[in-house]
């Protein structure tokens, strides 16, 4: 966390796809990023239960597990991700699509 603590913005982490998805507060959040392949669900999924439940669902930003994977960060696209990144990646790459995705 300590690189994204200078961006001045509050972080909060879920132990699983499910705790964020049964989270009451994704209507208050401004973005998210998912990585693609979580403990207990894929990313894609988790985001497409998130798109199903709730009208306007923060931007967001997927990170792979594994790089190279092409499928996947299609799918992000398509589903409406904003960034896709591939580990292993430089802490500022991910500043910048953090960035982007605030501002959008």
């Amino acid at each position: 966390m300590g690189l994204l603590s200078t961006l001045d913005i509050q972080i909060i982490f879920y132990s699983s796809g499910q705790s964020l998805a049964k989270s009451h507060q994704l209507h208050q959040s401004h973005g998210l990023i998912i990585e693609t392949k979580l403990d207990d669900m894929l990313g894609a999924s988790l985001f497409k239960q998130l798109l199903s439940a709730n009208q306007g669902v923060p931007p967001t930003i997927f990170i792979t597990v594994r790089p190279g994977s092409t499928k996947e960060a299609v799918e992000a696209r398509t589903l409406g991700a904003v960034d896709y990144i591939e580990q292993p990646f430089f802490a500022r790459q991910l500043i910048r699509s953090i960035e982007l995705a605030l501002a959008a």
